[in-house]
C-alpha cells in the first residue's frame, strides 16, 4: 500500500475528507483488504488513547468569543463546548495515526520502521514541551531482544490517578509456561513493581489496562520481561521490552 493511500486513510479516520473523496475511500475500502486492516489498526489506537484521557471542558466563552470574531459563524451550531479541546484532540489523533503507520512500515521495512520511531518520539517531546499532555506520560517502550525487534509498545501513564495503559504491536505468543510481565520502575523502591500479566492474541494486537501492585510516587520507567507461567514477584526473568 503506497503512502497516498495511508494518508487518506488518516484524514478518512479524523474526517477530514470532503464528501466526494469519503464516498471514493468507501468505494476503496471494500476493494482493498490491506487498506480496510489499515484504517481499523487507526481507528482503534485512536479510541484507546481517547478513552485514556478524562473530557475537559473548553472555557465558558468560547462560543461566545468566535461568534464575536466570525460573524459567519452564527449560522453554525455551538455544540462543541461538550468537545474535548481541539488542540489536545489534535494532537492525539496525530499520535494514534503515526502509531499505526508505524506498525505497518514495521513489516515492511524495520529500518524504516525505526526512522518512524524516532519522529514519533520527537513528536512526544514537542507535545510535553507545549503541556498539553501535562497530567499524561508516555513511554516507548523499546526491544532489549533481537526477537522482539518487531515488537512495539506504548504505554499512557495517569500519574494523578496511578493507572495506566499499554498496548501492544505484533507481540508474540510466550513459550509454553511462560508469561509476559509488565512492570513500572519508581527509582525511590529498590524492585520494579508488578503491574500484572500481559495477556497475547493471535494478532499480535494487544491492550491492557493496568495499576501497579503497590503504590508508587513516580513511575519513571516500564519494563516487560517474560516469567513462569502466574508471574513473579520481582523480574526473575529476562528483560525483553523496556521505555521511559
Amino acid at each position: 500500500m503506497d503512502e497516498a493511500k495511508e494518508e487518506m486513510a488518516v484524514k478518512y479516520v479524523l474526517g477530514e475528507l470532503a464528501w466526494s473523496e469519503e464516498q471514493q475511500f468507501r468505494a476503496a475500502l471494500e476493494q482493498d483488504r490491506e487498506l480496510r486492516e489499515f484504517t481499523r489498526e487507526i481507528q482503534e489506537a485512536f479510541a484507546a488513547l481517547a478513552l485514556a484521557v478524562p473530557p475537559v471542558a473548553p472555557p465558558s466563552d468560547l462560543p461566545a468569543r468566535i461568534l464575536r470574531e466570525n460573524p459567519k459563524v452564527q449560522r453554525r451550531s455551538v455544540a462543541y463546548r461538550r468537545l474535548v479541546p481541539w488542540a489536545l484532540a489534535a494532537c492525539f489523533a496525530m499520535l494514534c495515526a503515526v502509531l499505526a503507520i508505524d506498525r505497518i512500515q514495521t513489516k515492511r521495512n524495520l529500518a524504516e520502521a525505526r526512522d518512524r520511531e524516532a519522529h514519533l518520539e520527537k513528536a512526544l517531546v514537542d507535545l510535553r514541551r507545549q503541556n498539553l499532555l501535562s497530567q499524561l506520560k508516555i513511554a516507548m517502550l523499546q526491544a532489549r531482544v533481537d526477537a522482539y525487534a518487531g515488537t512495539r509498545a506504548v504505554v499512557i501513564w495517569d500519574g494523578q490517578k496511578k493507572a495506566g495503559l499499554i498496548q501492544f504491536h505484533d507481540l508474540p505468543a510466550p513459550q509454553p509456561g511462560k508469561n509476559y510481565q509488565l512492570w513500572v520502575i519508581d527509582p525511590k523502591i529498590p524492585q520494579p513493581i508488578s503491574a500484572g500479566l500481559v495477556p497475547t492474541s493471535a494478532s499480535g494486537l494487544v491492550k491492557v489496562d493496568f495499576t501497579p501492585a503497590k503504590a508508587v510516587g513516580s513511575a519513571e520507567a516500564f519494563a516487560v520481561s517474560i516469567e513462569k507461567a502466574g508471574g513473579s514477584q520481582t523480574p526473575q526473568g529476562e528483560i525483553i521490552l523496556m521505555g521511559q
